[in-house]
């Protein structure tokens, strides 16, 4: 009798995690269009709802759409019918919200979102993201109470919600379903969760939730900063203990859509400061009347400045101690900004634009004067011989600092920084990638840069070379190189004497050879004159660039292996790489290992699945390979950082991004 009434009380066993939390994306994908990676990210929002308490903050959700009819509202109600205690409500009151929250306990899903009309339930939005801070008090009888406004919430509207709150979300867009898109799907009905469903939930977290909460104490995410750790942290520990083999995938999940939050809320006042720093760029000059400053800014492509007026422009910039003042321009004393006014501004908060490669039209063009006459020496593939050819593009004044998006430690002819916006185009036009793949680390200036753009979520680094794989581990991962950087004394007797023995500190005698020699780190001699040895070594910055790439390290997976081999382990048509091989004939003075079967390397691209290019040397066998397997490829005439100029190729299997200009990103 008593066995029986201990097996008949006996709690139920918590179900598989994998196995709970699959059933719990399939119930999304069978009746939802959803982004890559919401499914398991409302997922594990759900879990988080069944033991919220537990956690300093907890994450809001804003479901947005750009026109209506796009399925929010009804996800509105799947996500009440699978968090606890979910409670949808539409247009409520301040008081009514505080006190529900107080008294139930709920996951609050709030429908066409009134914020902005009501200072009270904004200042419930605010406060109930964090468990300290969530309390509003309020008269009672002739004492005070003070209500909890801590819980889940989610935001279902049209309009965009007050900065604040959208702080505090992570953002979950909807858009309108295809006509294909109808026969994928099922309708969402109040019978469609299975009746188990949320039982299974809430005993699993029962059962883990000492594990998962000793995780969140012990939790910290490096490669997320300030308020978006305190988001995501309750979800990572959460799938910590509920999948760990899937962690790795849900945090390239928030690093993307962190990553299009910041772009998407890029602080107004920035957006006006850079704004106005292109204006004087382009009108090359060194002070500007209001009137024609704000007939500029209205001109811009995608100007968000259309209404802005002379008092509103005053008090953006007032903000920045910037202000109007009489000056003489085109013989009238009119009212306006001088560009000293901005300079210091413009540093703090602001890089500076990013240079355009011009494209000529036709397949190769004399100098605009007469006097350069462009070479052309087209490989032996007519099939595939270029349209046009890309304006060269100096390598030395993108390292002055001319263009500061492109992230390099190295410095050696063939780096590739004038490839970086080009790389940016790329991935603007073929789409961001799951992972971006470079099999030949070289430099890595192009996928350190794209990283460094938020353009990518993880970055894939390989070579043949152990040496190579060995110093960018270093960098990567050790701080102390950066104060190894800042110790050297950059002297040809110390720089001979670390080149006699580089086994010593390979990553030191990598950057250290690499910036006081003509050519790579392989290169034999080559060193400077004594009186041009430090032309290329600024250990302070190298020491900042460090820091950067060590910042990114979460995002940077590093493999020793051959290209062949790299990019048969990451083919997925949701990757993306980048290949810099060594050239034919040329690769001995970069690489040890240059020996490349160009054949077998082509035939691997060729059936890669994913978006992808490559640079080249104009060589006769490169444009057999492309004719062989109907690559196309441009000429690009490129002068390097010792002022030589050469043709090298840009080569895909598609280059129309390559062709037409995208569309304008905030990085």
């Amino acid at each position: 009798m008593n066995s029986a009434i201990a097996q008949i009380t006996e709690p139920p066993a918590p179900e598989n995690g994998n196995r709970l939390l699959a059933r719990v994306e399939d119930l999304l994908q069978r009746h939802f269009i959803l982004e890559r990676g919401i499914p398991l990210l409302l997922s594990i929002w759900f879990f988080l709802t069944y033991m919220y308490e537990e956690f300093s903050h907890t994450p809001y959700l804003d479901i947005n759409s750009p026109i209506k009819g796009c399925a929010k509202t009804t996800l509105a109600g799947a996500i009440s019918r699978v968090s606890k205690n979910g409670i949808l409500v539409v247009n409520p009151t301040g008081p009514s919200i505080f006190r529900t929250i107080d008294q139930e306990h709920p996951t609050l899903i709030i429908d066409e979102a009134a914020l902005h009309r009501d200072s009270c339930l904004l200042t419930i939005a605010n406060a109930g993201f964090s468990r300290m801070s969530g309390m509003i008090p309020r008269v009672f009888g002739d004492g005070v109470r003070k209500y909890s406004c801590f819980c889940p919430k989610a935001f279902a509207s049209l309009n965009p919600l007050p900065e604040t709150v959208m702080d505090r979300c992570i953002r979950i867009p909807m858009k309108g379903l295809r006509r294909e898109d109808k026969d994928k799907i099922v309708p969402f009905s109040e019978k469609s969760v299975p009746e188990d469903l949320v039982g299974s939930i809430a005993v699993w977290v029962t059962a883990h939730k000492d594990e998962i909460v000793r995780h969140y104490d012990q939790c910290r995410l490096d490669f997320l900063h300030a308020r978006q750790e305190d988001i995501w942290r309750p979800l990572f520990s959460i799938i910590h203990i509920l999948s760990p083999e899937r962690e790795k995938e849900f945090r390239a999940i928030a690093i993307r859509l962190t990553a299009e939050k910041r772009e998407n809320e890029e602080d107004r006042l920035v957006r006006l400061l850079r704004d106005v720093r292109i204006v004087f760029q382009m009108s090359k000059d060194n002070k500007i009347s209001t009137v024609d400053l704000l007939s500029r800014l209205a001109s811009m492509p995608e100007s968000r400045w259309g209404n802005l007026n002379v008092f509103h422009l005053a008090t953006l910039l007032r903000r920045f101690e910037i202000k109007p003042k009489q000056l003489w321009i085109g013989g009238s004393n009119v009212r306006g900004y001088a560009l000293e006014d901005f300079e210091d501004s413009f540093a703090r908060y602001t890089t500076e634009p990013e240079p355009q490669i011009d494209v000529l039209p036709g397949r190769s063009s004399a100098g605009t004067d007469g006097s350069e006459e462009q070479h052309r020496e087209t490989p032996q593939a007519d099939s595939a011989r270029p349209a046009r050819v890309i304006r060269s593009t100096n390598v030395s004044s993108i390292s002055s600092g001319k263009f500061t998006s492109a992230l390099s430690i190295l410095s050696y002819p063939g780096k590739k920084e004038w490839l970086v916006p080009r790389a940016r185009d790329f991935v603007l036009q073929t789409g961001r990638p799951e992972v971006f793949v470079e099999p030949c680390a070289g430099s890595t200036v192009v996928g350190l840069s794209l990283l460094n753009m938020n353009l990518i979520d993880t970055l894939v680094l390989s070579d043949d070379d152990e040496r190579i794989c060995r110093f960018w581990e270093r960098a990567i991962h050790d701080r102390s190189l950066g104060e190894e950087v800042l110790a050297f004394q950059c002297t040809r007797e110390n720089i001979e004497a670390l080149c006699a023995n580089p086994e010593s500190n390979i990553a030191l005698w990598v950057i250290v050879k690499t910036h006081t020699s003509f050519g790579g780190h392989l290169d034999q001699g080559g060193l400077r004159s004594p009186s041009h040895i430090n032309e290329r070594w600024y250990p302070e910055a190298l020491a900042q660039r460090l820091a950067m790439v060590r910042a990114l390290a979460p995002r940077i997976i590093i493999h020793h292996m051959d290209a062949v081999e790299c990019l048969r382990k990451y083919s997925h048509e949701n990757n993306s790489a980048y290949i810099d091989a060594p050239y034919p004939g040329l690769g001995k003075d970069l690489y040890r290992k240059a020996d490349m079967n160009h054949a077998e390397f082509f035939g691997t691209l060729a059936a890669w699945p994913g978006n992808w290019f490559a640079t080249y040397n104009n060589d006769a066998l490169i444009g057999a390979l492309c004719h062989q397997h109907g690559f196309q490829y441009e000429q690009v005439k490129m002068r390097n950082a010792h002022h030589l100029q050469k043709m090298e190729l840009i080569i895909g299997r598609n280059l129309d991004w390559l062709k037409n200009k995208p569309a304008p990103v905030r990085l």
